[in-house]
């Protein structure tokens, strides 16, 4: 009889360990972001487990937050070979904003569960915050083309628009310095460079007629996460500039405004990554700059 009343007990918690973890089943298998699940999230700090079944692979999540913020404590994601990662959010999110891009890491993998530990902040309306999940699917059939292949097509692109192919130094691919030449008031792009998917510092020289008041990007082809932005002038000063963030292929940045009327930049110094993406395309990041020739209006030098 007491045998017959563990087993029972042993079974009830095995099924309250069970529906502790919420099923996310995946059917569509096409490229693209989906949906995997939605979670209302209560007041109290709680632990969800979403398990994913089904197309369970993906190369990248993300998560909506709406109704009211949450403050977000722990995100870790498990694979089904038993590994997991964990992911540094640790940060409140407002309701109706989104999290940033996050890549899984070493490409697309099968996902077993996701666990958050997090809470609903308190509100006037006091609403319970509500997450959505979604996973981005890899095209697996792109993921075949070669390394050297996609820079081979990068490069007869940027010949097109009369931007240098990068060039090998060592196994270290090296941007070509940027020449400006025209000196006309408005827009001119002052250099183009691809980006890879591992973390990497950039550094752009920029030379000839490179005295500017503003600069912005442009990002192309494929999603880009940026770490740091830092312009370096000729005078020796620096400019740090706060970006921190996911742009979307097709995104441009604010308008950066430089110090005084114009300057003359040296460098212009990104550490960034390539987002996986449903086409496996590496990014590409185009420099503009903004030249008004305030100086010589005024006859300053």
């Amino acid at each position: 009889m007491k045998k017959k009343i563990s087993l029972f007990i042993a079974f009830a918690l095995g099924i309250g360990m069970l529906s502790a973890q919420t099923p996310a089943v995946m059917v569509s298998t096409s490229p693209g972001w989906h949906k995997i699940t939605s979670k209302t999230v209560d007041f109290k700090q709680e632990r969800d487990e979403i398990s994913v079944v089904g197309a369970d692979r993906f190369s990248a999540i993300r998560f909506m937050v709406t109704d009211a913020p949450i403050d977000l404590t722990s995100l870790e994601i498990w694979f089904e070979d038993g590994t997991h990662q964990d992911v540094a959010e640790h940060t409140p999110i407002e309701a109706g904003k989104e999290s940033r891009v996050i890549s899984i890491s070493g490409g697309p993998r099968d996902i077993d569960k996701i666990v958050f530990v997090y809470k609903t902040l308190a509100n006037r309306k006091d609403e319970k915050a509500s997450v959505d999940v979604y996973g981005l699917k890899p095209d697996e059939n792109a993921a075949t083309m070669r390394d050297a292949d996609r820079e081979r097509i990068a490069d007869r692109e940027r010949a097109k628009t009369g931007a240098r192919p990068r060039v090998d130094n060592g196994g270290v691919e090296v941007p070509s310095p940027a020449v400006v030449v025209n000196d006309k008031d408005g827009w001119h792009r002052i250099a183009e460079t691809t980006v890879n998917f591992s973390k990497e510092k950039d550094m752009v020289s920029v030379m000839g007629s490179d005295r500017f008041a503003k600069i912005k990007f442009r990002v192309v082809d494929a999603g880009i996460e940026i770490a740091d932005m830092t312009i370096a002038y000729e005078d020796g000063t620096t400019q740090d500039v706060p970006v921190k963030s996911t742009f979307t292929a097709g995104q441009e940045s604010r308008i950066i405004d430089l110090p005084g009327s114009e300057k003359n930049i040296k460098t212009i110094s990104f550490v960034y990554h390539t987002i996986p993406n449903q086409a496996n395309d590496k990014a590409h990041l185009e420099i503009w700059g903004y030249k008004t020739n305030a100086d010589k209006k005024t006859g300053m030098k």
